[in-house]
C-alpha cells in the first residue's frame, strides 16, 4: 500500500479480512485501498456487513457515509452520516466523529452543521467554536469566524493571543476586517477585557488609532495598569512604523504616570519615535539604489532635538539598559547622519567598555566595526566585529552580519 501497489495490497487485506472480519483495523485499510481503486460497490457491501453486525460502531456509518458521496449520491451520505446521530443528545463526541468524515469529503456546510449541533450538548463549547471559527473562514464565512472567536474569549480570556492570532491569520482577507470589527463591536460591549483589546487591535488594523488609544486609556485607567497597555500600543505602533503617534502616547505615558517604572522605557521610546521619524527623511535623501555611495552630512533642524530626547534618558538613568541604549542610538545619529567618527567612536565605546553585557553591546561593536572599516582601519574593524562574535548576547542575525564584514576584510 506505501509502494502504490494497491492490487496486491488488496489480496493481501482481503485475505486478513477473510480470517478475521471483526477486525476493525482491516477494515479501515480495506476502505483505504477499495478508496483508491475506486471500487466503491465492494466497500459499500463490506461496510454495510460491519453495521448490520456492530450497529454502535460510529466509524463505520463515517466511511460508509463517504463512500455513498464519493460514488455522487450526497443525499445518500447525508442520510447514512445522520443515523448515528438520530437519538444523539448527549455525547457531543459522535458530532465529531462524523464531522472528520464530512471534512474529509470536503462538505463544509454539512460539517458546519454538525459542529453546531454538538456545541449545543457539549458541556466544553470552546474546541467546537474553534472547529467552526477554522470552517467559517476556510468557508470566507469571517463574521460568523469571529463571532466564534469572541464567544471563546467571552467564557476563556486567557485564550486571547491563540483568538488573536487566529483572527490576523484572515484579517487582510477582502472584507474581512470590516466583518470582524463590526462584530467584535457588538461583543466588546459587555465589559470583557480580552474582546476590548482584540477590538483596539483591529481599530489598529484599520487605522482608527484614535479609537484604539481611547481603549487602552480605558484599559489604563479601570485596571490601574500604570501605563502598561499605552505603552504597549505605543511600541506596537513604533514597529508598524507610525512614528508620530506613537510619539504622542510615548508623551502621554510620561505625563500620566512620571512615577511608573516604565518611564524610562517610554522616554526611550519618544526618543526612538523621533529618531525613526529622522531616519525616514534621512533614507529619502540618499542614493539607495546605488551599490556604492559616499556618506555625507545630513542636514535637519531634527537631529539635535532628538539627540536631546536621548540625552535626557541618560541623565535621569545613569548605567541603566535604557541609558545604554540611548548612548548607542546617539552614537548612530552622529556616524550615519553627522559623519562624526571620532564622537561616535567615544559613544559607542563607553557602551561596549562600560556594559559589555548589555543589549545594545552587539550593536555597538558591530557599528565600531563599520567606522574602522570606513576609515581603512581593517586591523580594528575585525577586532569589534571579532568582540561581537563572541559576546553571548548577540543575536545570530547580528553575528552572520559580523561574520560576513570579516570575511569581506580577509
Amino acid at each position: 500500500e506505501q509502494a502504490g501497489d494497491y492490487e496486491n495490497a488488496l489480496k493481501l487485506y482481503e485475505a486478513l479480512y477473510e480470517n478475521d472480519p471483526q477486525n476493525i483495523h482491516y477494515i479501515n485499510s480495506l476502505y483505504r485501498v477499495y478508496t483508491q481503486l475506486k471500487n466503491y460497490a465492494a466497500l459499500v457491501d463490506v461496510l454495510e456487513k460491519r453495521i448490520a453486525e456492530v450497529p454502535d460502531d460510529i466509524s463505520s456509518y463515517g466511511m460508509l457515509g463517504s463512500t455513498y458521496h464519493r460514488m455522487g449520491n450526497e443525499a445518500k451520505a447525508n442520510e447514512v452520516w445522520e443515523i448515528p446521530l438520530k437519538n444523539e443528545t448527549e455525547n457531543a463526541l459522535t458530532f465529531r466523529l462524523i464531522a472528520d468524515y464530512t471534512l474529509e469529503r470536503r462538505a463544509f456546510e454539512k460539517a458546519i452543521d454538525l459542529y453546531s449541533r454538538g456545541k449545543a450538548i457539549a458541556e466544553d463549547k470552546i474546541i467546537f467554536s474553534f472547529d467552526l471559527a477554522s470552517l467559517y473562514t476556510l468557508t470566507m464565512q469571517y463574521d460568523k469566524a469571529t463571532e466564534e472567536y469572541c464567544f471563546i474569549l467571552q467564557n476563556e480570556p486567557k485564550q486571547m493571543t491563540t483568538v488573536e492570532t487566529r483572527i490576523f491569520e484572515y484579517i487582510s482577507k477582502p472584507g474581512a476586517l470590516d466583518a470582524s470589527l463590526s462584530v467584535v463591536e457588538d461583543f466588546a460591549e459587555d465589559g470583557n477585557l480580552s474582546l476590548k483589546y482584540l477590538l483596539a487591535r483591529l481599530y489598529t488594523e484599520k487605522n482608527l488609532f484614535d479609537e484604539a488609544l481611547e481603549i487602552y486609556l480605558l484599559i489604563d485607567k479601570e485596571h490601574s495598569n500604570g501605563g502598561k497597555d499605552l505603552f504597549m500600543y505605543a511600541d506596537l505602533l513604533l514597529k508598524e512604523n507610525h512614528f508620530k503617534l506613537a510619539s504622542e502616547i510615548y508623551l502621554k505615558i510620561i505625563e500620566l504616570y512620571p512615577n511608573s517604572p516604565l518611564t524610562a522605557q517610554a522616554k526611550l521610546g519618544y526618543a526612538r519615535s523621533l529618531e525613526s521619524e529622522l531616519f525616514e527623511e534621512y533614507v529619502k535623501s540618499i542614493p539607495l539604489w546605488k551599490p556604492l555611495f559616499p556618506l555625507s552630512k545630513f542636514e535637519s533642524d531634527e537631529i539635535e532635538k532628538v539627540l536631546t530626547a536621548f540625552d535626557e534618558v541618560v541623565e535621569l538613568y545613569k548605567h541603566s539598559e535604557p541609558a545604554y541604549e540611548a548612548i548607542l542610538r546617539m552614537g548612530i545619529i552622529k556616524f550615519y547622519l553627522q559623519n562624526e567618527f571620532n564622537e561616535s567612536t567615544s559613544l559607542l565605546n563607553v557602551v561596549t567598555t562600560e556594559a559589555p553585557l548589555s543589549r545594545s553591546a552587539a550593536d555597538a561593536f558591530f557599528e565600531l566595526g563599520n567606522i574602522f572599516l570606513i576609515q581603512g582601519d581593517l586591523n580594528e574593524a575585525e577586532r569589534k566585529y571579532s568582540a561581537l562574535l563572541s559576546n553571548n548576547r548577540a543575536q545570530n542575525d547580528k553575528k552572520n552580519a559580523a561574520a560576513y564584514k570579516l570575511a569581506r576584510i580577509y
